[in-house]
């Protein structure tokens, strides 16, 4: 079994893909439908979570570990 997400829009009551699938014709499919969000408000999420992360320092005191030890090469 082959398994793809795609985007489509719904046109006309049919959900166009905008993009080829490699699906043959005829192939029945499952399809889970999930409008996107708009571009204006991931834009603007976007812009919010940067000024809170602007707005808190987050401080993290103690000893740094080395890249070695986040991976267990010792």
């Amino acid at each position: 079994m082959t398994t793809e997400v795609l985007t489509a829009t719904y046109l006309d009551g049919a959900f166009v893909p905008d993009q080829f699938t490699a699906v043959p014709l005829g192939t029945r499919v499952r399809l889970v439908v999930q409008a996107m969000p708009d571009e204006a408000e991931v834009e603007r999420a976007i812009h919010e979570f940067d000024a809170l992360c602007d707005e808190v320092d987050i401080d993290a005191p103690g000893t740094h570990l080395t890249r070695d030890q986040l991976h267990e090469r010792d």
